[in-house]
């Protein structure tokens, strides 16, 4: 009984200090980039690029997002076939498209969950993204990403210049 008693208490111990060990390390979000075809396997196939950060889908309105240590640029197709959509940049240097700068977010950005800044803060929590658009750029936690949107006028770029008549 008394080994037993003893295994349990190191076996509490130890995860004890494994929990306490990594709760200060902080954790990358979760991204998800997927891929749906249209005409699969013919001239005109096409891919559109997906994304979702720690479950929330990001929508359409961004021209670059950086999460989880990657770049995702946004593509618009001229023809039928062709990528729309996110899609990875693995050429493109991440501190050099989001720096690290010396500004602190306020205690009401941290709480809004978005900052309008031109890099990546020292105090940004590490489960947040940072996101271009054409008039600028900002940190936002996912959950926060529809809502920053909406509060900014962020209008949403077409997947297809062609079908939206953009195209001259």
């Amino acid at each position: 009984m008394k080994k037993i008693l003893i295994f349990v208490m190191s076996f509490l111990f130890s995860s004890f200090l494994i929990g306490a060990h990594s709760m200060g390390k902080a954790a990358s979000p979760v991204v998800e980039h997927y891929v749906k075809y249209s005409n699969k396997g013919t001239r005109s196939e096409a891919r559109s690029g997906y994304l979702k950060v720690n479950g929330f889908i990001v929508p359409d309105n961004f021209l670059t997002v950086v999460a989880g240590g990657n770049i995702y640029h946004f593509y618009m197709r001229k023809y039928m076939w062709g990528n729309d959509g996110y899609f990875p940049d693995k050429d493109s240097d991440t501190a050099a498209l989001c720096p690290a700068i010396e500004r602190i977010l306020s205690s009401e950005e941290l709480a809004r969950g978005w900052a309008i800044v031109d890099g990546w803060p020292t105090n940004t929590p590490s489960q947040w993204i940072y996101v271009i658009w054409k008039n600028g750029s900002a940190v936002v936690a996912p959950e926060k990403i529809d809502e920053f949107i909406k509060r900014n006028n962020i209008v949403p770029l077409p997947r297809s210049l062609m079908l939206e008549n953009l195209m001259k």
